[in-house]
């Protein structure tokens, strides 16, 4: 289940076709106060016929007025081709212009478990995918061949990235890395000296930031030395 929050709703995003008794297959808004489904739908959503007729949305993320939905089985929304990810005008539910880049109609940054939208960025990362496009246009930005990994996080102007077993991240920007390393935005997106020792091939699973920590979590039995 992917959610998405503001004060007034609850985005849900999963597999599921029913809420409350009544066909809403995908994607619902609830209150978040009573938790009550809330008289908002979506554009249709298509899956890949590969992946059956419900389209399974992985990852959710909100950022002004839009809300961003990932998901490795979506082919269409509303009629229009979008591969993986696509954006919504949070308030009535329909297509935005936004597309993430393609080539020959699939998407070049593959598919989309994960969404971080910060910066004028859009963070993404699946199971064989990543990318970071430019939040208005879509187009992909420089730092998308320079760096890579799974899970992000934000705490002011730096981004925290981490790679897994199989989206790791050895480098970024050419500084060795393993699975962990910060970008920050005041300086334009450059790498920063925060460089975990931890051992090479560390899954890092998630993380969360705030202004004096980063919370790690993965298949690691022992913290990095200070």
């Amino acid at each position: 289940l992917a959610l998405a929050a503001s004060k007034q709703r609850v985005y849900a995003g999963g597999d599921f076709r029913n809420v409350g008794g009544k066909a809403h297959p995908s994607l619902v808004v609830l209150s978040p106060r009573s938790g009550k489904l809330l008289p908002w739908r979506p554009s249709k959503l298509t899956a890949e016929p590969l992946f059956g007729p419900i389209v399974d949305i992985e990852a959710l993320a909100l950022d002004r007025g839009r809300l961003f939905i990932g998901s490795d089985g979506l082919k269409s929304v509303g009629g229009k081709p979008r591969d993986s990810i696509a954006a919504l005008d949070a308030q009535s539910g329909r297509l935005t212009p936004w597309t993430a880049p393609q080539a020959h109609g699939r998407s070049l940054i593959g598919d989309v478990a994960t969404i971080l939208v910060t910066h004028g960025r859009v963070f993404t990362a699946g199971h064989d995918g990543f990318g970071i496009t430019n939040e208005q246009t879509g187009a992909l930005d420089p730092l998308d061949h320079e760096t890579g990994g799974y899970r992000f996080a934000v705490s002011g102007d730096i981004v925290y990235l981490a790679g897994n077993c199989r989206n790791s991240l050895s480098a970024v920007e050419g500084q060795p890395r393993y699975n962990l390393a910060a970008l920050d935005f005041a300086a334009g997106g450059r790498v920063t000296r925060w460089a975990p020792n931890i051992a090479k091939y560390t899954c890092v699973d998630d993380l969360a930031a705030g202004p004096d920590q980063v919370i790690v979590a993965g298949s690691f039995t022992a913290s990095p030395p200070n």
